[in-house]
């Protein structure tokens, strides 16, 4: 009745309708008579991350509860992967009110890995430790394996924030030896990437060197190109490390080049500093500023804070560089 008496639903500001409507407006720019003016497959790609997978929520019921809270998981990581993580916070812990009080602890414990990476990129250590360790006890009651080596390889990540780099290590070991159980998968990839990072952190390199290789190759085999990029970015972060430059700079443009087809901006940014970095070490400084002013162009536009703020303290030693060179 509402839609005959032209009482129609608000697109704008409307957060489901929202997504259909970029949905239907991707489509129409792909319907352009002039190719040229067509969006790319990386930039399709890009514009559906932001949509979200689940069904939209019905009236009444305990069943339209679960799917209220379900549906705010893709509801609240449109928010976090735009880097607005106080909006994702209340999508989360409203799920989350809703999980609880319907009584889904698989729910509950989803809605709390989530809400703990999005504290986690806010800088709430405590809060994302906190919300990981309800999970654990969660599937500690529930017989979970997975789901626990997941939330262990999250606290690993949370620990590796807070410099807490052995208990970090400890966590993703306990992790890794559940996967290993269970042969793999993705999140054994996840684990193995993140140990190498934690490793490298505590100059164990040739540990974070075999960890990293392994994790490469889990990603190759699972298609997964973004984890393949991240895995090329840490080795080339590793072997900048050691001075050398050559490897590093091999590893670097294989990640460089993958970000770009994906359109992953922020891999982008990162791995354009890693560049800069490198040519600086080698102590050719127009090349490092020109990739530097790359990074803070992309970093601007997406308002990446890290890249805004590390491009701006390497710029400043490559003119400091400059000026010495010059003397």
């Amino acid at each position: 009745m509402r839609i005959i008496e032209g009482r129609l639903p608000l697109i704008y500001g409307h957060d489901q309708l929202s997504q259909i409507r970029s949905l239907c407006s991707l489509m129409q720019s792909c319907w352009r008579a002039k190719p040229k003016d067509r969006p790319s497959a990386a930039e399709c790609h890009k514009s559906l991350r932001w949509i979200p997978h689940a069904i939209p929520t019905m009236n009444g019921g305990e069943r339209s509860g679960i799917r209220s809270a379900a549906l705010s998981v893709e509801m609240g990581e449109i928010h976090r992967l735009q880097n607005r993580h106080e909006e994702a916070s209340k999508i989360y812990e409203q799920g989350l009110a809703i999980a609880r009080s319907t009584g889904d602890q698989t729910l509950v414990a989803e809605l709390l890995i989530v809400l703990a990476q999005n504290q986690r990129g806010q800088s709430k250590f405590v809060d994302a430790e906190a919300s990981v360790n309800e999970v654990l006890s969660i599937f500690k009651k529930n017989g979970n394996d997975q789901g626990r080596a997941s939330a262990l390889s999250t606290l690993g990540d949370i620990q590796r924030g807070q410099s807490k780099l052995a208990q970090a290590e400890a966590s993703l070991a306990e992790a890794l030896a559940i996967y290993k159980k269970a042969e793999g998968g993705m999140g054994h990839a996840n684990a193995l990437f993140r140990l190498a990072g934690v490793q490298r952190l505590q100059s164990k390199n040739a540990e974070a060197e075999a960890s990293f290789i392994q994790a490469l190759a889990m990603y190759e085999s699972l298609g997964d190109e973004l984890g393949r990029a991240n895995v090329l970015r840490g080795i080339g972060d590793l072997r900048q490390a050691r001075s050398e430059y050559v490897e590093a700079e091999v590893a670097y443009t294989q990640a460089l080049s993958t970000y770009e087809n994906i359109g992953n901006e922020r891999g982008r940014v990162n791995v354009t500093i890693g560049l800069s970095e490198l040519r600086f070490h080698q102590t050719r400084y127009a090349e490092a500023r020109a990739l530097i002013n790359v990074a803070t162009g992309i970093s601007t536009r997406m308002h990446y804070s890290w890249g805004i703020h590390t491009s701006g303290m390497l710029l400043e030693k490559i003119f400091e560089a400059e000026r010495r060179s010059v003397k």
